[in-house]
């Protein structure tokens, strides 16, 4: 069984009155994919750290992709963005990441 948590920058950018079941719904479907067949699990690609993955999840009617980094039997989401094509999204990751700041505009909302 994976442990899955969110981190506080991505818990900041969900909408107040969908938390609840957007926190549900991103703790459920990447401990399911973790748990069953990684089918829809991804490697963000050009990052050193090979624990960082990332996969798609609909939440509130919208699309996203959400990297999460991975560890022994953890998960931890550390970002979520509406950009869906693969490349650009691990593009921003990787921006994010040597940034160090994790945050996405609550504009996307």
């Amino acid at each position: 069984m994976f442990d899955v948590s969110i981190s506080q920058d991505v818990l900041d950018t969900l909408p107040k009155k969908r938390f609840d079941n957007d926190i549900a719904t991103i703790s459920d479907k990447l401990s399911n994919n973790l748990e069953n067949d990684f089918f829809r699990i991804k490697p963000v690609r050009g990052i050193k750290d090979e624990s960082i993955y990332e996969m798609r999840i609909h939440l509130g009617g919208k699309n996203y992709r959400m990297a999460f980094r991975l560890a022994d039997h953890s998960a931890v989401v550390i970002y979520l963005s509406t950009h869906l094509e693969k490349q650009v999204f691990d593009k921003e990751v990787q921006r994010v990441l040597r940034k160090g700041s994790r945050r996405l505009n609550s504009k996307d909302f």
